[in-house]
């Protein structure tokens, strides 16, 4: 084979004719300037030259330029005039163009007096050409289905590994609560105080409520990652979903002896679904009192305008480094020591506010802490 950069990707029979000398068809590949890149030694023996590196026109008769620059634009067969060196007198030839790879042609012919090249033998190649092409993507679309199939099995693969592992570790604790209050509560017969009984009983019920609120953010987690999340919105006061949350979550702060408080200014009617939102809050309120430290405040601040209503919760905890406030929100991101959801609580918030319309971010106020705020579009009066 004769070339200035050996062909890539190239269909299989045009690899065989380019590097095959032995051949009798003549096999030319040009590139998009229409300039030769190789040719296989019948080409060269019909050239009488190596043309690799010229313009492939100037080799033929002007009137033959035009019929040749015709088809490197649409492919077919073409009957040519090559022009003859010195006084020789010009030849005809017949070449099928046949489209390759990154806008590459190859030539495939012969001159009149070594191979009738016929129409009817062009249409063929051709044909077989085109179906080479469909094979060749329907080939690469596979391998790269396989391809995809295989990451996302590796992917799943590495997930359930993590919530295996986060899971564990979150419900060691309250398992190990539970476990300590029924061997306490075993004592009764021994006279055990009926005021020690009731704070037995408060105990293990928060820590019955901490494991049904890791399921229950685990099992929305997998709903949103596999888009079967169905929103119901209706115009609901935020206000009240705030409040609803607190109330739900005063087991929580009285145990950290964090104080919740929430204010309110304007309309806080949004278009969302209250069950959705309600996850959104309790996650955000439950992430802000378990890293408050014991005896500090949790604060709510909602506040609405014509677009949109906005919600803030703001603890007095370490707050969220500059570099973690985008990864914060990622699958199974935790930080801090009082981390819980097996990291799953601010990336299901952010799910679910962005399938509403809306958006999350955590910010630092002045007065130290974290501020996660959020806002979602405003009920219509």
């Amino acid at each position: 084979m004769h070339d200035a950069s050996s062909p890539e990707e190239l269909s299989g029979w045009a690899a065989v004719l380019l590097r095959s000398d032995a051949h009798e068809l003549a096999a030319i590949l040009v590139d998009a300037s229409q300039t030769v890149v190789a040719t296989n030694g019948a080409a060269a023996a019909l050239f009488d030259r190596n043309v690799v590196g010229e313009p492939l026109l100037e080799s033929f008769e002007p009137g033959s330029r035009i019929k040749l620059g015709r088809a490197l634009e649409t492919g077919g067969t073409c009957e040519l005039l090559l022009r003859g060196r010195g006084d020789d007198a010009p030849r005809v030839v017949h070449f099928a163009v046949l489209p390759e790879a990154g806008a590459r042609h190859v030539l495939v012919g012969a001159s009149n007096g070594q191979i009738w090249y016929s129409e009817a033998q062009g249409r063929e190649l051709l044909r077989r050409n085109d179906e080479l092409g469909v094979l060749s993507r329907q080939l690469a679309r596979q391998a790269q289905e396989l391809g995809q199939a295989r990451t996302r099995l590796e992917h799943l693969n590495a997930l359930r590994q993590q919530l295996t592992a986060t899971l564990a570790h979150d419900l060691r604790n309250p398992l190990s609560a539970v476990g300590l209050v029924a061997r306490e509560l075993g004592r009764l017969g021994q006279g055990l105080p009926l005021t020690r009984v009731s704070a037995l009983a408060r105990r293990l019920e928060r820590n019955v409520l901490r494991m049904a609120r890791l399921i229950d953010t685990v099992l929305a987690a997998v709903r949103l990652e596999e888009d079967e999340i169905a929103l119901d919105r209706t115009s609901t006061s935020l206000e009240d979903v705030v409040r609803e949350a607190i109330d739900a979550l005063a087991p929580l702060a009285d145990e950290r002896h964090v104080s919740v408080a929430c204010a309110a200014r304007g309309d806080t009617r949004a278009l969302v679904d209250p069950t959705w939102m309600g996850q959104v809050l309790d996650n955000l309120l439950a992430n802000a009192i378990r890293h408050a430290p014991q005896g500090s405040a949790v604060r709510v601040a909602i506040s609405g305008d014509e677009q949109h209503v906005a919600c803030s919760v703001s603890d007095q905890g370490p707050g969220v480094p500059p570099e973690l406030r985008e990864a914060i929100f990622d699958r199974f991101r935790q930080a801090g020591p009082h981390a819980g959801s097996a990291g799953l609580g601010l990336y299901l918030s952010r799910g679910v506010l962005e399938l509403h319309g809306g958006r999350i971010w955590v910010e630092q106020p002045e007065t130290g802490g974290a501020r996660f705020c959020f806002e979602v579009p405003r009920a219509t009066p």
